[in-house]
């Protein structure tokens, strides 16, 4: 009777464990298709990775070295001539065992010959980023602009860069962004929500941030 009770009970693990694989794979397989239908309704490129060179460009960046796991998948990429804009699906794993977690989101990779940026990143500012503060990593302030400085954790390689980077004009215009991570490097910016992969229907919202992104740094 035990036996057969230890079967029984393997044997519903093994097919509870099958279906969520399953599901997990047929969720991939829509989420792939949608994607694909909104670039060829756009006009878009759609391809599963990013080019050499958008890869290359993406590495330069702090959350292409987090974790492991990285994938790259679902690639939109919209190019004008003037702006370079890369779509992405991103994924990858942090920690181990019972605490291993899997973190997914959109990334937005643009690049412009016009853009010439210091190294920085600029995210939206908690408490535990102020107690972080308190015991000396570094957040660039403004002093004539508390507003932005209370709302937005700066930092970057040059300070001084940085400051100038961001004076009054580009702070107004983060001002007006929401809860989003930005990164610049060199003719390249990327930026996303921490663990939020947007639905296939909402990814030109993406491109039109991108584009208010741009217009902002290369003003």
């Amino acid at each position: 009777m035990g036996i057969s009770i230890f079967v029984l009970v393997f044997v519903a693990f093994a097919a509870i464990s099958g279906g969520i694989v399953l599901y997990a794979v047929l969720a991939e397989k829509q989420r792939k298709e949608a994607v694909g239908r909104i670039a060829s309704e756009l006009g878009l490129q759609f391809s599963e990775q990013l080019s050499e060179e958008d890869a290359s460009r993406f590495g330069n960046f702090n959350i292409a070295q987090r974790g492991g796991g990285r994938r790259i998948s679902n690639v939109i990429v919209a190019d004008s001539g003037e702006l370079r804009m890369a779509i992405f699906d991103y994924r990858f794993t942090t920690g181990s065992g019972k605490n291993q977690s899997t973190h997914r989101q959109n990334v937005v990779l643009a690049s412009a010959e016009s853009l010439s940026l210091p190294q920085f990143s600029i995210s939206p500012e908690s408490f535990f980023h102020r107690i972080a503060d308190f015991f000396g990593i570094k957040d660039i302030d403004f002093e004539e602009d508390r507003e932005f400085s209370d709302r937005f954790l700066l930092k970057g390689a040059d300070e001084q860069a940085v400051r100038e980077l961001f004076d009054r004009d580009r702070r107004n215009a983060f001002k007006d962004l929401q809860k989003i991570v930005v990164e610049g490097h060199a003719d390249s910016f990327i930026f996303y929500q921490p663990r939020r992969r947007w639905p296939a229907e909402q990814l030109k919202e993406l491109m039109e941030q991108a584009f208010s992104i741009y217009a902002a740094l290369a003003q």
